[in-house]
């Protein structure tokens, strides 16, 4: 893929998954430069991820949201 703002935007989405990953997974040892190695590693030299993809979509989901109740009223008779 040529390099541009889409591949920029899919680099992105990659670390960030695997940054979720690593911390759910591996909680010591998720550093961004472990994350970094990876990608670097497991693309065998195709991707080229940096600090910036790992900042890229940081405060763009919603963490911790309320989760709506179902107070349906319904067979509770």
């Amino acid at each position: 893929m040529e390099a541009g703002e889409l591949k920029d935007h899919l680099i992105a989405l990659i670390v960030n998954h695997m940054r979720k990953s690593l911390l759910n997974w591996n909680r010591d040892n998720a550093t961004d430069d472990r994350v970094l190695k990876d990608i670097r590693l497991l693309s065998k030299g195709e991707l080229e991820a940096t600090v910036q993809h790992l900042r890229a979509l940081e405060g763009r989901e919603p963490h911790n949201r309320p989760r709506r109740k179902n107070f349906s009223r319904k067979g509770r008779d």
